[in-house]
């Protein structure tokens, strides 16, 4: 079964742990789901959403005061900022990549430059008996 976008918007929703009771997500998961329009896989981009939005509730988060009424109950709001945290940083992990997004390439080379020189008679800045300085000779 496809997903529809609107439903990939509510499920980022509902991972996330609900909205806010502004509507901040209501009102801005469906322009971050344009805004990563260019990857292709719908649930890569949900995860790249889901960051995006996850970032959103820190700055949110980050505004808000711990407090501590006279009955003695409290909330401390450093438990959310590191739940959020956590939370970004699992995403971060499904994805596969670090925040910068990177990836790593190995194999074995299958061309290689050739050593020979230039066949028009000029010197070549890039052999190594020049060490990169075609005015300098060393034999």
């Amino acid at each position: 079964m496809t997903l529809s976008d609107e439903q990939y918007q509510d499920l980022i929703i509902a991972f996330v742990g609900g909205d806010t009771e502004d509507g901040l997500l209501a009102l801005n998961v469906p322009i971050l789901w344009e805004l990563r329009g260019t990857i292709a896989d719908a649930a890569i981009r949900m995860l790249y959403v889901k960051i995006d939005a996850i970032d959103m509730l820190l700055g949110q988060a980050a505004r808000q005061v711990t407090f501590r009424t006279s009955s003695g109950s409290s909330v401390a709001l450093s438990d959310l900022f590191d739940h959020f945290k956590e939370l970004r940083a699992a995403c971060l992990s499904q994805i596969g990549g670090s925040a910068a997004g990177g990836g790593v390439a190995i194999g074995t080379l299958t061309k290689t430059a050739p050593l020979m020189p230039p066949a028009t008679g000029e010197l070549d800045p890039n052999a190594q008996r020049y060490r990169g300085d075609t005015r300098r000779w060393r034999p």
